[in-house]
């Protein structure tokens, strides 16, 4: 492995957060964007926006598969395509060996999945030794990996720019808001990623060995009316706030505003995640499931010239 030289920390503000993030420079200092031994520094959302973000429109950060990249630009085209075409310009190009070292993405979500370190691949063993890292490190709450699968062409956020890159998710964080137990989470999982990286480049050697992770499976809506598509029930307060559970056959998923209950019933035990989240309501996602397995990673140290 290579020296890290260039990498990114990213985070989205949405405008309301704006107006509350930007009476602490701490805050931005921290959680917006840090560099090391960087060529050059760059925010990926400069137009903030005027309400929360919905699901429906097009986010930023979420344009940079490989079709938008190598779309063409017309008059018509939207800001955020536009904008995706600069930043993989700026950062890569994507694929290629100039691309950014590593970029690490900061969300937070409605869900209460903890700290969770999503993965396009299983394949990079430098972003999933910092996920072992983080896991002997960080005790306050349950730090978890998710995989998702997804070839890097195909991959459509901006992490999947740079070499190597993962998302950092943190819950649950209503929309809006600043709460200090996650701000500190988030923190200290950005001060030990560049913990790690400064260990790496001075030359330590990280033993290989097994990490728990969860693989995307598919994903599950909300009960609806088959004519108006709205929803007929919500997530059952058994299932609520249980991320990462282990879900059975019988188990309860949803209660009707009538007061029915239904039931998971699928033979294979699977394990939901972003149950209840907000910003997937209009995606039709109520949430994910995934499958636990077991990755076994190699002993990693830097090659220096």
């Amino acid at each position: 492995m290579l020296l890290f030289k260039d990498i990114l920390f990213l985070w989205v503000l949405k405008q309301n957060q704006l107006r509350t993030i930007n009476q602490s420079d701490s805050v931005k200092t921290c959680l917006a964007v840090r560099a090391l031994h960087h060529r050059d520094t760059k925010l990926g959302g400069m137009l903030p926006y005027n309400t929360c973000y919905s699901g429906k429109q097009t986010h930023i950060l979420w344009t940079l598969g490989g079709a938008i990249l190598s779309s063409p630009i017309t008059d018509s085209s939207p800001y955020e395509v536009r904008r995706a075409q600069e930043l993989n310009n700026l950062l890569g190009l994507k694929g290629s060996t100039d691309a950014i070292d590593l970029i690490c993405d900061l969300h937070n979500t409605t869900s209460n999945m903890g700290l969770t370190l999503i993965h396009y691949t299983s394949s990079d063993w430098v972003t999933l030794h910092i996920c072992k890292y983080l896991q002997t490190k960080i005790t306050k709450v349950p730090v978890r990996v998710l995989v998702l699968d997804v070839p890097i062409s195909d991959a459509y956020s901006l992490e999947s720019v740079s070499k190597h890159g993962f998302s950092l998710e943190v819950g649950p964080q209503p929309h809006g808001v600043v709460r200090a137990d996650i701000y500190i989470i988030m923190k200290e999982a950005v001060d030990l990623t560049i913990d790690w990286i400064h260990k790496f480049n001075s030359g330590t050697v990280f033993e290989g060995g097994d990490v728990e992770a969860f693989k995307f499976i598919k994903s599950v809506d909300y009960p609806r009316d088959p004519e108006t598509r709205t929803l007929t029930a919500a997530i059952h307060p058994q299932l609520q706030d249980k991320d990462f559970c282990l879900l059975k056959r019988g188990d309860p998923l949803f209660l009707s505003f009538s007061g029915e209950t239904v039931n998971y019933e699928e033979e294979e035990t699977l394990h939901p995640f972003f149950i209840n989240e907000a910003a997937y309501y209009e995606k039709g996602i109520a949430f994910h499931l995934g499958k636990k397995m077991m990755l076994t990673i190699p002993t990693v140290r830097v090659q220096k010239d």
